[in-house]
């Protein structure tokens, strides 16, 4: 059951993504922080690592993400 809602949410962030993409032009990543999904650009990434909130850099986002817009 756990399984399906994941795969539900992921879908879901999927989609909110690739519209963003479209929308903005900006590179978006699908992330699982905590035990939640969330969906940042690429620029806010390096925003928010700047100034403390992740201590990763961008690479290793980038290799943790769960889905990232072309």
């Amino acid at each position: 059951m756990k399984r399906l809602f994941f795969k539900i949410r992921m879908k879901r962030k999927i989609r909110e993504a690739d519209e963003m993409r479209r929308i903005t032009g900006r590179r978006y990543l699908v992330l699982r922080v905590g035990n939640r999904l969330v969906v940042k650009s690429k620029q806010e990434l390096k925003y928010l690592i700047r100034i403390g909130v992740f201590k990763a850099s961008i690479q290793e986002l980038e290799q943790v993400a769960l889905y990232i817009t072309n």
